[in-house]
């Protein structure tokens, strides 16, 4: 371990440390009062150690970074290893796949589950997802995460957390890279072809990474977090985005052909689709914002990352 890690404190891995989940994990625990927190090392595992999310993550109390290769998710017990951690010397891990195939997702994660299992790790805070009511949701974006909580059911880790959270509101925001704006089309124009009038829950991922550093405060409290903050159907979120932000939802007309022919012959779409129409998530919003008061609406999230004038 680096000099700057006690050997009395509690080691934390951040996988997807400069991601809008992984970072929130580690500014809320660095930040934290708690006293469990206060003897964290939080360990940002990133890629580029120069880079400008990287830096800002290593001014913050009690966080240190370590680069780890292009495979460290692939191979993170190699990479784990090669940074000198070894048995015993990893308290905790925050698990977030980034986007990437669900064959990679669930390889990643499992392969990050038996690295914990092999270092001792008391508490594993794993990013999954929320099912609804469906043993088998139908689509394989969902399905690889399921497959990773299965093998973790079998794995001796003391505490194991299970973030399911809904559908990310950053989504829908005018940044968002072009394939998140093909998904957010799909659902706004060509998901919800029998019930138009279903509600459709989200939640911010800031909201997530705040319930992720909660659940290292307090590891026995928590075996599955289901997260949303609002649920919506398709006219009032299109509704809500026009009277907040100003402007439609981007959804040009290409976009909403590709994703009306992915609907209709294409197996993950038509899949994601069938899954938001027929079944949906189930999340009892009113418990997770008395878990965690702070969870936004879909309108408080806008008001948040709304452009700033002038």
């Amino acid at each position: 371990m680096s000099t700057s890690e006690s050997t009395a404190s509690k080691v934390i891995l951040i996988y997807g440390a400069t991601g809008n989940i992984g970072k929130v994990v580690i500014e809320e625990l660095s930040r934290s009062a708690h006293p469990l927190a206060q003897d964290f090392t939080l360990v940002a595992l990133t890629r580029d150690a120069n880079s400008a999310s990287t830096r800002r993550l290593a001014a913050l109390p009690q966080v240190i970074t370590k680069q780890i290769p292009a495979d460290g998710m692939d191979k993170p017990g190699k990479a784990v290893a090669a940074l000198g951690y070894e048995k015993g010397s990893v308290y905790g891990v925050f698990s977030c796949q980034g986007y990437v195939t669900p064959k990679e997702d669930t390889a990643q994660g499992i392969a990050i589950a038996d690295m914990c299992a092999d270092l001792g790790v008391q508490h594993l805070v794993y990013l999954s997802t929320n099912f609804g009511s469906a043993p088998d949701t139908g689509t394989e974006i969902f399905e690889c995460k399921r497959r990773v909580e299965t093998h973790l059911s079998t794995l001796s880790i003391p505490h194991v957390t299970l973030l399911h959270p809904a559908q990310f509101m950053d989504n829908l925001l005018p940044s968002a890279p072009t394939f998140l704006r093909m998904g957010r089309t799909l659902l706004i124009h060509h998901a919800f072809k029998t019930h138009p009038e279903r509600k459709h829950q989200m939640v911010s991922t800031r909201d997530i990474g705040i319930a992720g550093a909660r659940a290292f405060e307090e590891p026995g409290r928590w075996k599955v977090l289901d997260l949303a903050g609002d649920e919506i159907d398709m006219v009032e979120l299109q509704q809500t985005y026009r009277e907040v932000m100003g402007e439609e939802v981007d959804t040009p007309l290409g976009l909403r052909l590709v994703t009306g022919m992915g609907r209709r012959f294409i197996g993950t779409p038509r899949g994601v689709a069938d899954f938001f129409d027929k079944i949906g998530y189930n999340v009892d919003i009113p418990q997770c914002r008395k878990d965690f008061p702070q969870v936004e609406t879909l309108r408080q999230f806008f008001e948040r990352n709304k452009p700033k004038e002038g």
